[in-house]
């Protein structure tokens, strides 16, 4: 049986638009004062799950290396094998989907203050299918209680995660303030069998323990 990952090449234009006021009185404007971080956004912080994925389980980790410019954050990610991955954070709102300081894509997964029915997309191509996806996260809950190994954690918010290839493949993220992602759950795939049957599973990431 031959295990796919569901990869996402993102080709994402941006368009900025420039607003122009007047001089007011020859003063400069004053600069905003930039909001401070999300409280479990910090270098040293590490995360580690207990993972269940089909038929296997095993532990996944993620561990904040340093914290870098223009509100990125390289990562340790942990699956068996290390990964540097980047993750972004900017007035509150945290992508833990990035392609790196060089890239465009940032897909939103929480807000600070964010409110039932808030959502974030991205769009692009997926590499093994050939076909246009688009990927969105969006508030279902603020006000989950979620119980996992490394404690209970109330108030958590719900973020469902749907594409517009397969309406099976939906998976909700519970996240915590000041803790962050404490429980993953929803729906993977596999191809197999001479035909390439899709094969569906459940998916399981719950939070196992913390050094923070």
């Amino acid at each position: 049986m031959n295990r796919k990952f569901f990869v996402l090449i993102v080709a994402i234009v941006i368009v900025s638009a420039a607003i122009f006021s007047g001089c007011n009185g020859g003063k400069d404007n004053p600069e905003p004062k930039a909001e401070e971080s999300l409280p479990f956004l910090k270098a040293g912080n590490e995360w580690v799950y207990k993972s269940e994925l089909a038929d296997a389980s095993g532990e996944v980790k993620y561990k904040i290396l340093s914290k870098e410019k223009n509100g990125f954050y390289t990562v340790n990610w942990f699956i068996g094998v290390d990964f540097e991955i980047y993750w972004h954070e900017k007035d509150g709102a945290f992508a833990n989907t990035t392609d790196g300081p060089l890239g465009q894509l940032r897909l939103v997964i929480y807000k600070k203050n964010c409110k039932v029915g808030d959502s974030w997309s991205v769009k692009g191509i997926a590499s093994d299918l050939g076909a246009n996806v688009t990927i969105t996260n969006k508030v279902i809950s603020t006000s989950e209680t979620v119980t996992t190994p490394a404690g209970t954690f109330s108030n958590c918010v719900k973020v469902r995660q749907t594409n517009t290839y397969d309406p099976e493949l939906v998976i909700d993220h519970y996240i915590h303030p000041a803790t962050g992602i404490v429980k993953i759950e929803g729906m993977g795939y596999e191809e197999g069998g001479e035909d390439g049957e899709i094969i569906y599973f459940p998916v399981h990431y719950t939070l196992k323990s913390k050094n923070f």
